[in-house]
């Protein structure tokens, strides 16, 4: 009876050693993802490299070890390797002719978020509190970034010297908060994420008062990234927070005079209105109002080739290179196709619209919904408000950012979804 009893005992104690190493190699994988572009430059010499897939990798192999002994677990991966499949198929049946190796590239790319959502959720449903220490973790690092950019601004730019462009962009150009991310906007959104789960997390700060003045510092933090879609989510997430009216009123004129007083204010509203002239004005040379002109031409595709539209690897996206459909829709002598920039990817919606037609956005938007109700329904489905405000964010981002084709939107999304779901009073909570 001892003996199967230190039989047991050892057993515990082995699985929970095992167990510990996976969710370590799992924590790493998301830090890597978050600052790939760091580590890149750091360990690389170079902003690109397959940190991001093998990191993207790890985490699925990860889950899958934690879902293998429950099928319902699996069930994500199922229905992503189904669509994988149906997406591949018709585009090299019915799209423009592209290599085999292109399309499904390509496809694998489209689907980052929903590989990487699938991932946290499994391993949040073995360990809740895991998506929350996670994202802690990321936030310190990011705002020591965001502190050795503003206090020793030398020093943070001479990291970056290994990558020229990278360097022009951020170094030369030092008036926006970028952090550890290297990206003025991915940094302003993941700070929008972190605003959401102060607010909306139970449990994480008993007094009220520390919560709003962290939410003032968060805001703040915001605007000194200048990225309007962080700003946008925050808004939303203020809207339907709910809370007395005038803690509401007295954030957004702290929002306001902070803004007024660093300058941004003026900066975003000239951005803004600028940015509607162009867009009204159908003036696209300049390369920030690409993504509009993708748009257009990509919602015009999803009509022309109803319902399939032109295919994996073809329109908006990084594999599409040299594909007929450009010269089709007349962008092949843009500025920003002949250069092959990046802002040629930033509206995924574009992207989707015009390689995968109206199937395409029934099959992303309709998985995306699943995927939120599902974890939400998991978790106990106990505030809506939660749904709701990532629900809004995950149908809009997709217009603005690269949002289901890039590994960093699916990671920070994805852990503030689940640390807001599984915050320590909502645990209790569950029936």
């Amino acid at each position: 009876m001892e003996k199967s009893f230190m039989h047991e005992r050892k057993i515990s104690v082995i699985k929970k050693y095992y167990d510990g190493m996976l969710i370590f190699f799992a924590s790493a994988s998301v830090v890597l993802i978050v600052f790939s572009s760091f580590t890149n430059i750091l360990f690389f010499s170079k902003k690109n490299s397959l940190v991001d897939e093998v990191a993207i990798l790890v985490l699925v192999c990860i889950s899958t070890i934690f879902a293998v002994p429950h099928y319902r677990k699996m069930l994500p991966y199922l229905y992503l390797l189904f669509m994988s499949a149906v997406l591949v198929l018709v585009s090299l049946l019915f799209g423009a002719e592209r290599q085999v190796a292109s399309v499904a590239g390509q496809v694998f790319l489209h689907l980052q978020y929903f590989f990487i959502f699938a991932a946290v959720y499994i391993i949040s449903k073995s360990y809740p509190k895991w998506a929350a220490v996670v994202l802690s973790v990321l936030f310190a690092l990011s705002c020591l970034g965001a502190l050795l950019q503003y206090l020793a601004p030398d020093a943070f730019n001479s990291l970056l010297s290994a990558d020229n462009r990278l360097y022009a962009k951020v170094a030369q150009r030092n008036t926006r908060l970028v952090g550890l991310q290297l990206n003025a906007n991915a940094f302003g959104i993941f700070f929008s994420l972190i605003f959401v789960c102060n607010i909306y997390m139970k449990g994480v700060h008993s007094n009220k008062l520390w919560r709003y003045a962290l939410a003032g510092i968060i805001l703040a933090i915001i605007l000194l990234s200048g990225s309007r879609t962080a700003i946008m989510f925050c808004l939303v997430a203020l809207l339907v927070y709910r809370v007395e009216r005038k803690i509401k009123l007295l954030l957004l004129l702290f929002f306001v005079a902070t803004a007024a007083v660093s300058g941004q204010l003026h900066h975003l509203i000239l951005k803004t209105l600028d940015n509607y002239n162009q867009v009204v004005n159908l003036e696209v040379e300049d390369a920030r109002y690409t993504r509009w002109l993708l748009l257009y031409h990509g919602v015009h595709l999803a009509v022309e080739k109803f319902p399939l539209g032109a295919g994996a690897a073809t329109y908006a996206t990084p594999m599409s290179r040299d594909s007929s459909i450009y010269s089709e829709v007349g962008l092949d002598s843009h500025k920003a196709v002949l250069d092959w920039r990046a802002d040629l990817f930033d509206s995924n919606f574009a992207a989707i619209a015009g390689e995968f037609g109206f199937l395409g956005i029934v099959l992303f938007y309709g998985l995306f919904v699943w995927m939120l109700v599902d974890s939400w329904s998991f978790a106990g489905g106990t505030d809506k408000r939660v749904f709701s405000v990532f629900l809004i964010f995950g149908l809009l981002a997709p217009f603005m950012r690269p949002f289901f084709m890039s590994s960093y939107y699916g990671v920070v999304f994805s852990l503030a979804y689940m640390a807001c779901l599984y915050s320590p009073e909502r645990l209790i909570e569950r029936p």
